[in-house]
């Protein structure tokens, strides 16, 4: 009578043993799906409106000679602007800190053409906002001067 390898005898127990999990894991899966798909989900009796919603008063109407209603529009609430240039300082702190960061990780190459041409105009387009900013706000100047710097930008881009 041929002897067994003991390997072979491992090897069924262990293909046993996973089968075995392998039902036992189903038979829980199913049981889990059953019971989560016949649970009842309601939240009467838990929600409270004890809190009373913050919604503003309603205009009053008035009518106009036309016979209309109309409403008077709120007047714009006027907000002391923070001082302009410390605007741009946390968005710099965090470009330069995610930069070193990146550097860290992997050396970061600068072609040619984004340091001769769309760096210098990404810069001055940064100037002409902060410009229009520290003037009180962008208004039609501004639109056509950053589209204008946005159309040289795509005009600096390599064809292809």
């Amino acid at each position: 009578m041929p002897a067994r390898r003991p390997g072979r005898r491992w090897r069924r127990r262990l293909a046993i043993a996973a089968a075995v999990l392998a039902v036992v894991t189903v038979v829980a899966s199913v049981a889990a799906v059953r019971e989560y798909q016949g649970a009842l989900r309601s939240n009467v009796g838990e929600l409270d409106f004890a809190n009373r919603l913050r919604i503003p008063p309603l205009l009053e109407p008035t009518v106009d000679a036309g016979g209309r209603r109309t409403f008077e529009p709120f007047t714009p609430v006027r907000v002391a602007p923070a001082p302009w240039p410390l605007l741009a300082l946390p968005a710099a702190a965090v470009a330069a800190f995610n930069a070193g960061v990146i550097a860290l990780v992997e050396p970061i190459r600068v072609d040619d053409d984004i340091r001769t041409v769309q760096l210098p105009i990404t810069a001055l387009t940064l100037v002409v906002v902060l410009a229009f900013l520290r003037r009180g706000g962008l208004h039609r100047l501004g639109g056509v001067a950053l589209v204008a710097l946005y159309a040289a930008f795509l005009l600096s881009l390599p064809a292809g």
